[in-house]
């Protein structure tokens, strides 16, 4: 920070773009004719362009490693943007407002004991990867396009280092730049936005009064009340700015070398290039840019990866909860170079399962199927899984509805099934099923002597396990599971998969094979509590939502001219596309299209940690637009005939209240934090009082009046 310091003479490094009275800097003198209906001013970066990583300070650590691979610099790249970073401060010291890209390289220079040659490459470096880094801000043309035709002059100002010369150059590049437009940066005036003084100048040198000047910008200090100290009108306009999911991304920047700020850039530039409608299609918007893509776009990295590791010539993607993850890996697959042949197969556990399952041949999927599966179906719905017809069903539960709506007691259910096995209905039902199975399977490849891999959310892999079998029956190479997360289970295929997010058979055994005691002679392995943290379960309605399909659930196979096609339900189509999945396919598709990457770019790093932040961010405290945004989800009950939807987070209303009561009351939502987040004043309120010391006394003296009230 020393004179003394300076080994480079400020004088020996060069401008590059311009020097300071460059030809996009201001011309002090007034305009010959100022337009009548006043001057509209924009600040840059931020407002009209941003990185397409944040936080801007990435920018260093890009061109260090740059750099180094270039041989520039004596040490490593994060030291080198550490020291870049100081460096900025320290000519600020010296500098002030006069600060510039020349005065910084030459502080940097000294600290690093660089030449005056090397100095000047790494300047044009920075330009460079600046250039490269830029993107416009597709949601502030409106306000530049309405300025124009309001007839207003048109001026964009800025507190920036970088050459006057190339801030213009951008302003042309992206669109926002026309002839007679004007640019004033801090470093050619010796004084910056803040203070006020620029805009004095700006008022000057176009020849109009400060109180005609309208401002637009990002930052309260620099663009609200700078201008505001001048006599002229400041508006925030703060569409560039993080939000919170991109703030806690950036954070994980060091320990991502870099990756987490690509995914905050990312975001940032999905949200801000799709029009909001209104609060809650902002909302929609802002977590499927800053949650979701981030979140799937990792997970079909690291599918890419598996393939290379793997040697994997195709891809199948599962439907309906692998259709997202498709349509992220048909446009990754061209930046990745990788030629991976994906593809779509229909499947669902109602269509293939009872093809080969059953209690004496398949236990592990048969056990999974009707009962790990099952949580909130009643046994007549479980019924359909097995592949009865809706007339077989009706037969059977007309003697006893009440034990058949149930639940929880499976009692009536396994002494049917047992049954209906010893008949042997079950099994003419699997093999009237297999041969549709096994037709599609094969007019779609997976018997081809091709190496590949199913692609799947979860959670237990019975899906795959059932794909194994029927290949096993072909003698063909069984297909490689790969999934987003995967829990404990007895599968005996459970080293033919591997998940993404988490694997709980990392911390614990499969127990493959073994068969115990319990229905049918099987029995899933205990998990002790421990381990039962490991796989987040509380968040797999939550992740199913994430990847929720515009199309219908598989309900079966049908033969039309030679082919074997796909029956789904033709409900669900609708009901998703009026609650708006539309958007949230949008927002992932403009995020991918964002996403600064090659094909090494996310090899062998780390990026869960941050994903992890911002799920739990939405998952523990989502904004009431975004419980409202996305507790509206169509979240789907029941199968067959009963199936219906309801809100995936609905409000919380007098059943929480009798809850928390001990009356028999509930209220069933997936997603706690957003009902809690939709209630009126009195459930938020009654949530208050549950977490303070005043809850006990309200609720014993509740239940006492509700008792009086009740007789």
């Amino acid at each position: 920070m020393e004179n003394h310091r300076i080994a480079v003479p400020f004088a020996q490094l060069p401008e590059i773009g311009g020097g300071k009275a460059a030809s996009g800097g201001a011309n002090l003198h007034p305009v010959s004719r100022p337009s009548p209906a006043g001057l509209t001013t924009f600040d840059v970066f931020e407002t009209l362009l941003v990185r397409c990583v944040t936080p801007h300070h990435e920018i260093f650590d890009r061109l260090g490693r740059a750099a180094a691979s270039r041989g520039l610099i004596p040490c490593s790249a994060h030291a080198f943007a550490r020291t870049r970073e100081a460096a900025n401060h320290r000519a600020r010291s010296l500098h002030g407002d006069a600060m510039c890209l020349r005065e910084i390289y030459a502080d940097l220079a000294a600290a690093l004991g660089l030449s005056a040659e090397v100095a000047q490459e790494l300047m044009a470096l920075e330009i460079a990867e600046e250039a490269r880094a830029l993107r416009p801000v597709e949601s502030a043309r409106p306000l530049l396009a309405g300025a124009r035709q309001a007839g207003r002059g048109v001026a964009f100002v800025s507190d920036m280092y970088l050459p006057s010369d190339f801030i213009r150059e951008q302003l042309e590049r992206h669109g926002f730049w026309e002839d007679g437009d004007r640019l004033y940066v801090s470093h050619d005036h010796g004084c910056e936005k803040r203070g006020g003084r620029l805009f004095a100048i700006v008022a000057a040198a176009e020849g109009v009064s400060p109180r005609a000047i309208t401002h637009f910008g990002n930052d309260t200090a620099a663009d609200l009340r700078g201008p505001q100290k001048a006599g002229a009108t400041g508006r925030l306009v703060t569409a560039g700015n993080p939000n919170r999911y991109e703030r806690a991304l950036e954070s994980f920047r060091h320990e991502t070398d870099g990756r987490a700020a690509i995914l905050a850039g990312a975001s940032r530039l999905a949200r801000t290039s799709i029009p909001a409608a209104s609060g809650r299609d902002q909302a929609m918007i802002d977590v499927a840019a800053g949650v979701i893509a981030p979140l799937l776009t990792s997970f079909v990295l690291w599918l890419f990866q598996q393939v290379e590791e793997r040697g994997l010539k195709r891809l199948y993607f599962l439907s309906r909860d692998a259709e997202i993850l498709m349509e992220i890996a048909l446009q990754l697959a061209p930046k990745l170079r990788n030629r991976v042949e994906l593809r779509y197969l229909y499947a669902s556990r109602l269509a293939w399962n009872s093809a080969v399952s059953g209690p004496d041949t398949n236990p592990h999927v048969w056990y999974s199927v009707i009962y790990q599966s099952a949580t909130g179906f009643t046994n007549a719905e479980l019924l359909e899984r097995v592949g009865l017809e809706q007339d077989q069903i009706e037969r059977i539960t007309a003697a006893d509805r009440r034990e058949w709506s149930g639940t929880r007691d499976r009692t009536i259910l396994r002494t049917t099934l047992e049954g209906l096995q010893a008949d042997g209905t079950l099994r003419r039902l699997a093999e009237r099923n297999k041969e549709l199975v096994l037709d599609y399977l094969g007019q779609e490849g997976l018997f081809d002597d091709v190496p590949h891999a199913v692609v799947d959310v979860g959670w237990r892999g019975t899906q795959h396990d059932v794909l194994i079998e029927l290949q096993r029956e072909r003698s063909v190479a069984p297909a490689y599971g790969l999934f987003f997360g995967l829990d404990l289970s007895g599968s005996r295929w459970g080293s033919l998969r591997s998940g993404f997010y988490f694997d709980a058979r990392r911390h614990a055994a499969e127990n493959a094979g073994e068969v115990h005691d319990g229905p049918w002679g099987y029995q899933p392995p205990r998990v002790p509590e421990e381990l039962g943290k490991v796989a987040p379960r509380e968040l797999y309605s939550l992740f199913e939502m994430f990847c929720a399909g515009r199309e219908g659930s598989l309900l079966g196979y049908r033969r039309e001219d030679g082919r074997v096609l796909p029956v789904t339900d033709a409900r669900r189509p609708a009901e998703v596309r009026a609650w708006n999945i539309d958007r949230v396919y949008e927002t992932v598709a403009a995020f991918v299209a964002n996403v600064d990457l090659d094909e090494t770019s996310f090899l062998n790093v780390d990026v869960r940690p941050a994903l992890e932040r911002v799920v739990d961010l939405l998952w523990q405290r989502p904004t009431r637009l975004e419980a409202e945004a996305w507790g509206t989800f169509p979240w789907e009950l029941g199968l067959g005939s009963s199936r219906c939807t309801r809100d995936f987070a609905p409000p919380y209303d007098h059943r929480y209240i009798g809850t928390k009561l001990g009356l028999d009351a509930t209220l069933k939502t997936q997603w706690p934090a957003a009902s809690l987040a939709r209630s009126n004043p009195v459930m938020l309120a009654c949530k208050t009082l549950k977490d303070g010391s005043a809850y006990p006394r309200l609720i014993g003296k509740s239940k006492a009046v509700v008792r009086r009230l009740v007789g």
